[in-house]
């Protein structure tokens, strides 16, 4: 989900929930009451600046950190361009530097990431909201 309609993402975020089903978000902006999509998301993935906004603060470690809390997540990202991308998973940080390339146009990049990221987790049975990973439970 990217939250574009917030009110559509978090009523099927909602659904999914119920259905045990785990909902992955990727957000580049925060469109307004947002905060409803972010109880139900399990791996929140954002831009850069998003979760410095979302905490009030100055420190992506401290704001990945409180973001994950505040809302529950199981793992809250911020890609960061060429440098990469940071996780938490509220034991640890995870860091994976970008691969150096020579973009030709980087539309679609972040969807991309975001497809890569969530094939990877269910391959290795992670991306259940029922399952017992070493991904800590939601609260």
């Amino acid at each position: 989900m990217d939250g574009h309609d917030t009110a559509a993402a978090a009523a099927a975020a909602d659904w999914a929930r119920a259905a045990g089903i785990s909902v992955i978000a990727d957000l580049d902006e925060l469109y307004p009451g947002v905060e409803a999509l972010l109880k139900n998301v399990d791996y929140l993935i954002t831009s850069r600046d998003i979760p410095d906004r979302l905490a009030g603060a100055n420190d992506l470690r401290k704001s990945l950190a409180a973001v994950r809390s505040r809302f529950g997540s199981r793992l809250t990202a911020a890609t960061l361009g060429e440098q990469g991308v940071l996780a938490w998973d509220g034991t640890q940080f995870h860091y994976a530097p970008a691969f150096c390339v020579q973009p030709v146009d980087t539309t679609g990049a972040g969807d991309i990431f975001t497809r890569g990221l969530s094939t990877r987790c269910f391959k290795a049975g992670r991306c259940s909201a029922n399952s017992n990973s070493h991904v800590p439970p939601r609260r």
